[in-house]
């Protein structure tokens, strides 16, 4: 990570709560292709990253909210 984008992650860190996530990319990968609700494989790595952390989703995206209730918009 650059010194810069470092700074914004510590920032953002203290000022709201954001961590960056310790999950590896293999696991979630692993989790995006037990989603079979869409063919979309954007939608199925945001969703498997939220399902993993247990996460409220925010979107506007109505099947990614039929597909996890903790999406919120």
């Amino acid at each position: 990570m650059t010194p810069a984008a470092s700074a914004y992650v510590e920032t953002l860190g203290r000022d709201i709560g954001l961590r960056v996530a310790s999950d590896t990319f293999e696991s979630l990968v692993s989790a995006a292709l037990a989603e079979s609700w869409t063919r979309d494989p954007f939608d199925r790595l945001i969703v498997a990253h939220a399902r993993l952390l247990g996460a409220t989703l925010l979107s506007r995206n109505r099947r990614i909210a039929a597909a996890y209730p903790n999406t919120r918009w």
